[in-house]
């Protein structure tokens, strides 16, 4: 599936966890990727700037869910399963909505809590982190 270079179309994007289509995402951007290392820094010295780069790619993937998603049981065993040391790495993928392809490789998540009372329903929000990842266009 090639990049789309004319359209976005939200209804594209789709994240696959371990095997599973998560669904029932909240409103807004409930789907974010964070890169967490490969970042670049420079060092100025007397006769010129060096570069330098750090470890290779790690990520963070946030997910906002709505708080009746059935995604949410599926995520939070797995939470549960890595805090005590039983949980076993996994794979992920993201598509967007232009079809670009993230997929991440040896993940873990972790359940960052949630809030509730309102008058409206409040996004439960998991991060998936990862060792690895590839973005394909």
């Amino acid at each position: 599936m090639a990049r789309n270079t004319i359209k976005y179309n939200q209804i594209d994007n789709a994240v696959i966890t371990d095997g599973q289509q998560m669904v029932d995402f909240m409103d807004g951007e409930s789907i974010v990727f964070e890169i967490t290392g490969n970042s670049i820094s420079a060092t100025h010295g007397t006769d010129g700037v060096k570069l330098s780069t750090s470890s290779p790619r790690p990520g963070i993937l946030t997910l906002n869910f709505k708080p009746t998603s059935p995604s949410i049981d599926f995520l939070q065993e797995h939470a549960v399963a890595a805090v005590h040391g039983d949980g076993d790495l996994f794979n992920s993928s993201v598509t967007t909505g232009v079809r670009d392809v993230l997929r991440m490789k040896n993940c873990l998540v972790e359940d960052a809590g949630f809030s509730t009372g309102s008058g409206t329903m409040q996004a439960r929000q998991f991060k998936i982190y990862c060792e690895a990842y590839e973005l394909l266009g």
